[in-house]
């Protein structure tokens, strides 16, 4: 009796204690008869449990980065007031897909009180676009703010700068559509 109470003991204590969310204490046996079997198959759904918990805690934090990165993506876009500009009436709107992306426009004033319109698109969708388009953002903000430069000037500094850091420093192969336009009058 003792031989089968005692694993039978040291089992329920074993669940008792998976029960509890501790996942790290392996349930084992010396026994190779039903009992055994019993126990190796309750360390294996153990083991399983623990993995399917990690695995959730990671999409989780991913989850949560993926909102973090999607926020800040959205907070690049410009806020357009009715009084951007005396000549036009300009609106514009966002709605972010699921995922982080590539998409991007900018509606600036430069250091003269010249207005641009920008727009791109980044190819493909997570977390490298969407740098990708942060960094075209800043290029674009830098270059309009503070050269005296045309739309053609710009695309081809953004496209210098992206290359060499997509290409070169990153070694992706992504591809973005970029048009910019410096209003005249």
């Amino acid at each position: 009796p003792d031989r089968i109470t005692h694993p039978i003991s040291a089992l329920v204590e074993s669940t008792k204690t998976i029960a509890q969310g501790n996942y790290e204490v392996p349930v084992t046996s010396d026994s190779n008869d039903e009992l055994g079997l019993l126990v190796r198959d309750v360390d294996s759904m153990r083991v399983s449990i623990r993995d399917l918990t990690e695995n959730l805690k990671e999409q989780e934090r991913l989850k949560h980065e993926m909102e973090v990165a999607r926020r800040i993506q959205t907070s690049l876009l410009p806020i357009i007031s009715e009084s951007v500009h005396p000549d036009l009436d300009i609106a514009a709107d966002m709605l972010p897909a699921d995922e982080v992306g590539g998409d991007f426009y900018d509606v600036t004033l430069d250091r003269t009180g010249t207005l641009w319109f920008a727009i791109g698109d980044v190819s493909g969708h997570g977390v490298t676009p969407g740098l990708i388009m942060m960094m075209a953002q800043t290029v674009h903000a830098t270059v309009t703010n503070n050269l005296e430069c045309d739309a053609r000037s710009v695309v081809v500094k953004i496209n210098e700068i992206l290359y060499m850091n997509v290409h070169e420093r990153l070694g992706e192969k992504h591809f973005m559509t970029f048009t910019a336009l410096k209003y005249l009058g």
